[in-house]
């Protein structure tokens, strides 16, 4: 980050200066920042570009994330043969779905491992707008094997039709009350532009000191700002997913057991049952388990605070009658049922 930091303020303002274009001044000044990371540090390209996630507007950050897929798994020439995977040449689209905040960057991040270690073309979406909740995401502009249907891609199902691929698809989910308490510490810790643009970071550093006081105006603000509107509009998302077919994988089995939950995975996808193979690509999806998440990672901002903290605003939230029915009815919808017991890191 700090590298990234110092380099936009030089890109920004000498290697840039002369560029009149609005249009074209972000996109230049995000390639060369990856250009300087990645020349400065030891990291690959594919870390730079996770690393940058919170300060880069996710507009054109997921255009920088769709781009440099493109090109490392569908265009750039291999130095290494891809496992053998299954399907070689085959007309199947591998599918990972999750709703925002519902696992949706670590599906992501084992789709990624996944498809470069099987020599798939990945595939991944476009949005227009930063906005909480999310955009509906545009498909892919080109064909590809494997496709990360994360956040809020309804068209998908029709994108596997256009190129006549078969869909393989996965829907993670997670807990909606989860889902809600992570994106309250999320938009506390202004880990997207967005919140920190609209001030929803510092309104709720305000109304939220912490602690187990009352956390009723803080929730309040945020259920009322857009996290109603994303409880019911993440679970649309979701229920189309299970519409299509998808094999649900659950973030609470994959934190329990994530070697038995990615058998699944794979076995959803008709990935080989090779032994052999499949304990290398669960090995390469380990790095990106839940357990072994800490609160370095941008998406993990429960990690921060306290048990007493979090129950508190937990507690606030269910005050809410309204939310708390909607997440009754959604817990049921995806098979949760009962109450709520909670994922270890919410």
């Amino acid at each position: 980050p700090l590298v990234f930091l110092v380099s936009r303020l030089v890109c920004d303002h000498v290697v840039l200066a002369p560029t009149r274009s609005a249009r074209w001044r972000k996109p230049l000044l995000h390639v060369l920042l990856l250009g300087v990371a990645c020349c400065t540090t030891k990291a690959t390209m594919k870390d730079v570009i996770y690393e940058i996630m919170p300060y880069v507007d996710p507009v054109w950050y997921q255009e920088l994330g769709t781009a440099y897929l493109h090109l490392s798994t569908c265009r750039a020439p291999r130095l290494t043969a891809p496992l053998a995977c299954g399907d070689e040449g085959g007309a199947t689209l591998w599918v990972a779905a999750a709703a925002p905040k519902g696992a949706a960057v670590m599906s992501a991040m084992i789709t990624v491992e996944l498809a470069s270690a099987c020599g798939r073309c990945l595939g991944a979406g476009h949005r227009d707008s930063s906005a909480w909740p999310p955009p509906r995401e545009e498909v892919p502009r080109y064909d590809s094997e494997a496709l990360l249907a994360i956040a809020n891609m309804h068209a998908w199902p029709a994108y596997a039709a256009t190129h006549q691929r078969t869909p393989r698809c996965v829907v993670v989910t997670r807990d909606p009350l989860d889902r809600l308490r992570s994106l309250f510490f999320y938009a506390r810790e202004g880990r997207e532009a967005w919140f920190r643009t609209e001030g929803v970071d510092k309104a709720l550093q305000r109304l939220s000191p912490g602690g187990d006081a009352d956390q009723a105006a803080a929730v309040g603000y945020f259920l009322d700002a857009f996290a109603w509107e994303y409880l019911v509009q993440s679970q649309e998302y979701l229920r189309v997913n299970l519409g299509a077919g998808c094999v649900v994988v659950r973030y609470e089995e994959l934190q329990r057991d994530f070697d038995g939950e990615m058998q699944r995975w794979l076995g959803a996808w008709n990935v080989t049952e090779d032994a052999e193979v499949r304990a290398q690509l669960i090995n390469k999806a380990r790095k990106h388990a839940p357990a072994r998440q800490t609160a370095a990672n941008h998406h993990a901002t429960s990690r921060l605070y306290a048990s007493e903290y979090k129950a508190a605003v937990k507690k606030a939230i269910l005050a809410n009658e309204t939310v708390a029915a909607e997440i009754g009815r959604q817990r049921e919808e995806l098979g949760y049922g009962g109450g709520h017991k909670g994922s270890r890191a919410s």
